[in-house]
Order: structure tokens, then C-alpha cells, then sequence
């Protein structure tokens, strides 16, 4: 049987099991602010906006596959600008998924070979992190303080 995480896991959560956390974390950040960057750049997402980290469930947490994508509150904005409305279902889903980026956990490159199967919904956390809560966490990790 498949090793599986939580389905609302964080890599909060598995910090312990990850392999090399420190630049598992320091490759998320750098990524993150790649598609960030690139989706505030396409006009995809509001300057204010930020993105959201999702891990995969499958496997065991050493060194999860993950996907960058836009804040949910940012739907309708991100609807709006694929003309959701005015597609069929399939054509707007495929639309909206384009502005997800899914990497993989060992070497952190992006994941273009991936069959749409490993893709699904059901095989990412509903668990989120942003930009600043994975820069806080690797900082609490290299022994910083939070600053108040």
C-alpha cells in the first residue's frame, strides 16, 4: 500500500521528516517568488496578492512534491482573467490550472512531465502555506526570533 500523508498537512507539519529542511524550505521560498513574480507580472494576481504553497500527499514526507499556486481569495479576479465564464467546464478548469505550478520535492525543478492523474486534486494538501509563513518557518529553524 502507498505511503500517504494527511490530507490537510503543511510542511510545517513534517519539518522533522523532511531531508535537508533547511534547503528544502530556501527552494520553496525561491520558487514561490518565481511564480509569484510571474503571475503579478502576466496580471493574473493584484500586486497586493501573494501565493500559496500545497504539498503532495503521496509518499512519506521526506521531500514532498509540491505546487505554487494563486490565493484562493484571488478566484474570481484569476475567473475573470481566463473568461471562465464564457468557456466550457474543461476548457476553464484547464484555464485556471495553468496558473498552478507544481514542482517536484527532489531537485525543485518544475514538473511538466507529469500525467494529469498526478496532477488531481485529491493528491494535494488542502493544507496551505504562504510566502511569509514558509520564510517564518525556515527562520524558526535556523534559530531566528520573530520580530514583533
Amino acid at each position: 500500500m502507498e505511503d500517504r500523508l494527511p490530507n490537510d498537512v503543511t510542511i510545517r507539519d513534517i519539518i522533522n521528516t523532511l531531508r535537508g529542511p533547511d534547503e528544502y524550505l530556501r527552494r520553496v521560498i525561491g520558487n514561490m517568488t518565481e511564480v509569484q513574480s510571474d503571475l503579478r507580472s502576466r496580471q493574473v494576481i493584484t500586486p497586493q496578492s501573494t501565493v500559496f504553497v500545497r504539498i503532495g500527499t503521496t509518499g512519506e514526507g521526506k521531500a514532498p512534491n509540491y505546487r505554487i499556486e494563486p490565493n484562493p481569495e484571488d478566484w474570481l479576479h484569476l475567473a475573470l482573467a481566463v473568461d471562465f465564464v464564457h468557456r466550457p467546464d474543461s476548457d476553464a478548469q484547464e484555464a485556471l490550472e495553468a496558473h498552478y505550478v507544481a514542482f517536484r520535492g527532489v531537485g525543485h525543478k518544475r514538473a511538466g512531465d507529469w500525467k494529469r492523474g498526478e496532477l488531481k486534486e485529491e493528491n494535494w494538501s488542502s493544507g496551505r502555506m504562504t510566502w511569509d509563513e514558509v520564510r517564518e518557518l525556515r527562520g524558526c529553524l535556523r534559530g531566528y526570533k520573530r520580530r514583533r
